[in-house]
Order: C-alpha cells, then structure tokens, then sequence
C-alpha cells in the first residue's frame, strides 16, 4: 500500500504540490504558426510543468521590446523583428524555429488572373516592417514584379478583418 501511495504522490501533476509560475509569452500573429503555445496551454502542458502562462498577442517589435525588458520571458515572432532589433544593439536570441516556410497566403480579386495584373495595384499588408512585407516582397519577386517600383503598399494592422480591405479596392 506504501509503494502505491508514494507512486501517486511522484506521478501526480507539478500543480497539486506547488505554486505555478505566472509569466507572459506574447506572439505576434494570428497563424498557424503560433498554434504550439495554445495547444500547450489548452492541454495543460504549461501548468503540468509549473507554469501559469499568459498568452498576448502584440506587433513583433513590440514583443521583442518586452522581453528585453523582462516583462515577456518568452516570444513567438518572425525573425525580422529580432534581427531588427539585434541591429539597434540588442541581445536578443533567437532559440528555436517552428516553422521552415511561410505561412502567409497571396490572396487577389477573383479578376486578377496573372501575376502583371498588378502592375500599379495597391496591395494590403499587416504592416509595413516586418515579416508580413519581407513575404510580400518575396512572392512578389518570385512572380517577376519589383516590389519597389510595380506596387504600392497599405498597411492594414487588423489581421484576419484584411480580406474585405483587400476585396474592396
């Protein structure tokens, strides 16, 4: 009866015997890319191991700005935002990476066929820095415009509701 006792006892969740610790981990974006962190903490993964976490979503520079100064331990973002902030003189690190493609999705007005079309067009995007016009101006490129010179950009810091913003010019 002992040992069942005592096996209970070190089986039993991190939670039952100690206090979790509360930290912040802040992401950037509203993609599938960031799924890890919530199923984490829809799991119970986090507290299962001692932590009450926080999940808040604020811009990329934001985020790192915030775990630098301590207030966010953790942060999902891109990497433009630390290598952004790593030339402004900060240490952040980049310690792992999720994902090995993009998951940013080129998306146009059911009349526009072919990539010339948008010669002179406006094209929306989250952000004007960042990881949302880094993907913008790849794709643009790999379809053979100048992202400099062939479109204009809007920025449109409002995530998912960009469909009808892009459907409306």
């Amino acid at each position: 009866m002992f040992s069942l006792i005592l096996c209970c006892i070190l089986v039993a969740p991190f939670t039952a015997h100690s206090q979790l610790t509360k930290i912040t981990v802040s992401y950037s974006a509203d993609t599938p890319a960031y799924l890890p962190a919530f199923i984490a903490k829809e799991t119970g993964i986090f507290s299962k191991n001692g932590l009450d976490v926080q999940l808040v979503r604020i811009a990329g520079a934001v985020a790192v700005m915030a775990l630098i100064a301590g207030e966010s331990p953790i942060c999902q973002v891109g990497g433009s935002a630390v290598i952004a902030s790593n030339l402004g003189g900060s240490d952040a690190v980049i310690i792992a990476a999720g994902t090995i493609a993009t998951d940013y999705v080129f998306v146009s007005q059911k009349d526009i066929k072919i990539a010339r079309q948008l010669k002179g067009g406006v094209l929306g995007v989250s952000t004007l820095s960042g990881s949302a016009i880094f993907a913008s101006h790849f794709a643009l490129r790999k379809l053979g415009l100048d992202p400099n010179k062939d479109v204009s950009f809007v920025s449109h810091w409002a995530g998912l509701r960009q469909i009808p913003c892009v459907a409306n010019w």
